[in-house]
């Protein structure tokens, strides 16, 4: 039986093999250096060594399997996990058969075949159907799990004097790191010379962005944009706390908003915890279960009033 992350690995090991093993049979027919970027006229303006091209194949087709923590359910990867390995590995091996079939059987590089609207056509429904075949086996493996939570929670839950007490809430948007992903791959094809560090801006916002986490301990609010630390906000600096459901048109959009009186960090529609702070002005951000924060904090900050 294979462990839950087993199947997952196979799955992205089986896209890497093709990929890798296609740019292997070619070699002997491909130059050296080899084209690997054509400009918007389809004219080929870019090489690199004929090594590179099974290098970067693997790379590619081990993307999706990088992001997969941020898929998880649990212990176990989810279907999105899937669809992303599915996708690197997709566009991994597309990207082999479209720089193959433009290279092959020539001498210079620079005589490369024009990239034609074929060649544009491969590096797209490739991946999409490889997301597609990974969404359909993700769901066959690892079908969705729906876990419901009791509302009935008290504004303030009680803390003792010297008890070390904590709470983590999260929301994630499973979707933002393969848009981002998508659209870091539509530059690099499109955009002549897309420079790599913008590449990896875009990845990691992606990455950013995918994620809220609001922890509640005895020393205050700490939040984190995925997984980064981006605000600590002190007891002391507190009021109140309540649990809410947070519209995005009510703050101006997804992301991190600023409106009058307000700080939002919206992620998704639904619960959040609103916490007051000293002098009125009120932090927002999109986490499940945002009743039990708002009752810990309360709690604290009693606490914290009646003194030793």
């Amino acid at each position: 039986m294979l462990s839950r992350y087993g199947r997952l690995f196979l799955w992205a090991a089986g896209w890497a093999v093709v990929a890798v093993a296609v740019a292997l049979v070619a070699l002997p027919v491909l130059p050296d250096p080899v084209a690997i970027h054509w400009g918007l006229d389809g004219v080929p303006d870019g090489s690199a060594p004929l090594w590179v091209l099974p290098v970067s194949a693997f790379l590619i087709a081990l993307i999706g399997l990088a992001l997969a923590p941020i898929f998880s359910v649990g212990r176990e990867p989810s279907m999105e996990a899937f669809a992303t390995v599915g996708m690197s590995g997709g566009l991994s091996l597309a990207i082999v058969l479209v720089t193959v079939s433009a290279n092959y059987g020539i001498d210079d590089w620079r005589l490369a075949e024009e990239v034609g609207l074929l060649s544009i056509t491969a590096l797209f429904a490739i991946p999409v159907l490889a997301l597609a075949s990974g969404i359909v086996i993700g769901r066959h493996w690892y079908p969705l799990k729906v876990v419901t939570r009791s509302d009935a929670r008290d504004e303030v839950i009680e803390v003792e004097p010297g008890e070390r007490v904590s709470w983590v809430g999260r929301a994630r948007v499973k979707g933002v790191p393969l848009g981002m992903f998508v659209v870091a791959i539509v530059l690099i094809v499109f955009v002549p010379d897309f420079p790599l560090w913008a590449f990896v801006l875009v990845i990691g916002l992606g990455l950013v962005f995918s994620q809220v986490e609001a922890q509640v301990s005895n020393d205050g609010l700490r939040i984190r944009l995925g997984g980064i630390p981006v605000r600590k906000v002190p007891l002391g600096s507190i009021s109140s706390a309540r649990a809410i459901e947070a519209d995005p048109a009510t703050y101006g959009g997804w992301g991190w908003r600023v409106v009058a009186g307000k700080t939002a960090i919206v992620l998704r529609s639904g619960p959040a915890l609103a916490v007051t702070l000293e002098g009125g002005r009120e932090l927002i951000m999109t986490v499940d279960d945002p009743q039990t924060g708002a009752g810990l904090l309360n709690g604290l900050i009693e606490l914290s009033a009646a003194g030793p």
